[in-house]
């Protein structure tokens, strides 16, 4: 247990000596961003067909009372978390609906309360099927650690990224879109906390945003049932998947589980079962989690031992046979005594 806490203690020092780590940040911008000609201030929708050529026009304002730079790019728009959506960053190249923008990243500096506009060519692939495709364009905006340090006037080892998003939704006779959706391996993992976690990947195949509902049932191999839990995704996009997480709330024993899913879209069901198992290498990890993070788990005297009775009967097992040992050589070394003792009698 000392030589976890020690690790842990090792890892979250080389975490604070790190120079900088850089991420996506939610925070306000020095920008406002807007559509012209859209009834949204978030984005940009319009009705095409295949083929078309579309023009946004993006206008940018810098807000702030300094000189600042952002980039402005073109993007798709991924599944967050439990449904949602989620911008790469600047440097990841589109892959599914944002690659329909012809425009490549921009950096731009402005003064305080200069604007600037931008256009952005989209052009509808020919063979695009009826359905809903979102990309997006996004004005990046880089905050150097020290800054946001100077800022805030709190110490950060971080440097972040605030994004200001703008969707453009273009519909292809969206009342013939396609609903296809699956549901993709699970999978389950241990926390920093020792608390279990199941992933459950909703996939979506079809042509239109879709917001699944859902149940799900973890069971112990007995049938008692540990977990019921019912959701709703947010939104999962075309071509993404949206994952959902399971946190188990107890720190799960050795044994065999089954997780039972019941997912709906449309009219459509999915259902099906994850099986998986806990062991106790599994069990004694969490454990170890917990106590680092100071929520230290009781196993209680009778879970103990019905968890770890082999180890028991082993210590006991060896515990007798030292006595056992230790008892043959007392009696032998009595033996030898009492034989000493006669044989001065004698003499």
């Amino acid at each position: 247990m000392n030589k976890v806490k020690i690790v842990m203690l090792m890892f979250l020092v080389s975490l604070t000596m790190y120079s900088t780590r850089t991420y996506a940040d939610t925070s306000i911008s020095s920008f406002t961003a807007s559509i012209e000609n859209s009834e949204s201030s978030t984005g940009f929708m319009k009705s095409v067909k295949p083929g078309d050529e579309v023009k946004v026009k993006v206008k940018v304002n810098n807000v702030s009372k300094k000189e600042k730079e952002f980039t402005i790019y073109p993007t798709d728009v991924l599944s967050d978390l439990r449904g949602g959506w989620t911008y790469p960053l600047k440097e990841t190249v589109p892959s599914l609906f944002g690659k329909w923008i012809k425009e490549t990243p921009e950096k731009v500096k402005l003064k305080p309360n200069e604007s600037k506009e931008f256009v952005f060519t989209v052009n509808v692939p020919k063979d695009t099927k009826p359905g809903q495709y979102i990309a997006a364009i996004v004005s990046q905006e880089f905050t150097p650690a020290e800054e946001a340090t100077a800022t805030s006037g709190m110490s950060t080892q971080t440097n972040s990224n605030t994004q200001l998003p703008l969707q453009v939704v273009l519909n292809v006779d969206i009342e013939k879109s396609t609903r296809k959706m699956d549901i993709g391996k699970l999978s389950h993992t241990f926390n920093n906390d020792g608390l279990l976690t199941v992933f459950v990947p909703h996939i979506n195949k079809g042509t239109i945003l879709e917001k699944p509902q859902g149940i799900l049932i973890l069971k112990a191999k007995d049938g008692t049932v540990l977990v019921k839990e019912t959701y709703t995704m947010d939104s999962v996009y075309v071509n993404t998947t949206g994952l959902y997480d399971l946190n188990v709330p107890n720190i799960l024993t050795p044994g065999k589980y089954d997780l039972e899913y019941e997912v709906k879209y449309d009219e459509a069901t999915l259902r099906g079962t994850y099986h998986f198992q806990v062991t106790t290498a599994d069990l004694m990890n969490a454990m170890d989690k917990a106590d680092n993070v100071g929520n230290p788990y009781d196993l209680g005297f009778w879970a103990f031992i019905k968890e770890f009775w082999i180890w028991i009967i082993v210590v006991i097992s060896i515990i007798i046979l030292l006595m056992i040992v230790i008892i043959i050589l007392l009696l032998r070394r009595r033996k030898k005594d009492e034989k000493e003792e006669r044989v001065k009698e004698v003499t």
